[in-house]
């Protein structure tokens, strides 16, 4: 978050300091609430953007944890087919090997 406060326009890197002026009113207590409102306004869309940030992180490592599991399912899914494959084909060898010695009876 620091990253981004430093790319503001009022962020001076000799100092290493956020420095926020108004001179919109005559009065002090005017330009203070205005240099009040700017630095609010900065912080929120700094908390709006990471906040965004974080939140398509966590979405792309969800799809990326739910592709794992969708290929683990699929994976499972192959390998029960090839096992029931596998049976299937060794039962019509024992059918095939009963019916050939029961013909030879």
């Amino acid at each position: 978050m620091i990253e981004v406060v430093k790319n503001f326009n009022s962020y001076v890197w000799r100092t290493e300091v956020l420095e926020i002026s108004s001179d919109k009113g005559r009065r002090q207590t005017a330009n203070l609430n205005s240099c009040y409102q700017k630095l609010d306004g900065s912080l929120m869309q700094v908390a709006n953007d990471v906040v965004a940030k974080e939140a398509r992180n966590h979405e792309a490592a969800v799809s990326r944890k739910d592709r794992a599991k969708d290929q683990q399912k699929a994976k499972k899914a192959a390998a029960a087919a090839a096992s029931e494959e596998r049976l299937r084909k060794q039962k019509l060898e024992r059918e095939r090997s009963r019916a050939q010695h029961s013909s030879r009876r």
